[in-house]
């Protein structure tokens, strides 16, 4: 059984992204109440809305990485099978 090597996560992607989803989870929840909807139209709003600050945030050429944000280096270590 394979473990997580906790020391390779990157905790800024994981820090940046978790932020990312709260905004997103906030304006779904926000236009479901404003508008009336059901729990699934805000859970369908909020998935949208993230992917499109994912989209926008890694691929968007404002030459931040995430990393770089939070002043931190990630070793790159290869694995050979």
């Amino acid at each position: 059984m394979d473990f997580i090597d906790w020391s390779q996560v990157v905790w800024a992607d994981v820090i940046t992204l978790s932020v990312l989803v709260l905004v997103a989870s906030f304006i779904g929840n926000f236009i479901n109440i404003v508008f009336n909807g059901n729990p699934i139209t805000g859970a369908i709003i909020a998935a949208m809305l993230f992917g499109l600050l994912y989209i926008g945030w890694k691929h968007y050429p404002h030459g931040i990485e995430f990393a770089e944000m939070f002043g931190t280096q990630v070793e790159q270590t290869e694995t050979t099978n």
